[in-house]
């Protein structure tokens, strides 16, 4: 037992003593490993995809080709429009679901036999992800600006 606070006191000693950028590594452990590993996974994915090909580009492109035609995209606007629309659909979903959402868990927190009743349904929704349901919304709703709204306040439902 001494022996573990004996090493924890020379820790701190030479943590004290050390250098101002090992302790600003120190400080900043989490981050710089963090940026480390998203520079390093995007370095190997830009080589696996744009430098040595290794993988059809109709199935995955390179990091570098990703930025190129955003920056195209934004350069000429077309983007924009694209923006809009998603924008007004994510709203329009995230007001439905919260119209429909917070009634329901007010219900569900003072009626313990609805909560008793919806309960197997709300845990089966929180199991299930959220994407593997879209096929089936385009099943019953069909394409259009309705189903989109409806994925979208279904996706955040369980959210609010």
């Amino acid at each position: 037992m001494a022996q573990v606070a004996q090493e924890e006191q020379l820790l701190d000693i030479r943590v004290a003593e050390a250098s101002a950028a090992y302790k600003f590594y120190l400080n900043q452990e989490k981050k710089i490993l963090g940026s480390l590993a998203v520079i390093f996974f995007l370095a190997i994915w830009e080589l696996c995809g744009n430098v040595l090909q290794l993988v059809n580009p109709m199935f995955m492109s390179a990091p570098s080709l990703i930025f190129k035609a955003g920056w195209q995209m934004f350069a000429s606007g077309e983007i924009w429009n694209d923006l809009y629309i998603s924008g007004i659909e994510f709203a329009w979903g995230y007001v439905l679901s919260v119209v429909v959402a917070i009634p329901f868990g007010i219900a569900i927190g003072w009626y313990k036999r609805f909560a008793y009743v919806c309960d197997p349904f709300v845990n089966a929704m929180n199991a299930t992800p959220r994407v593997a349901l879209l096929p089936l919304v385009i099943i019953w709703l069909g394409i259009g600006i309705f189903p989109r709204w409806a994925s979208s306040s279904w996706a955040q439902f369980f959210r609010s």
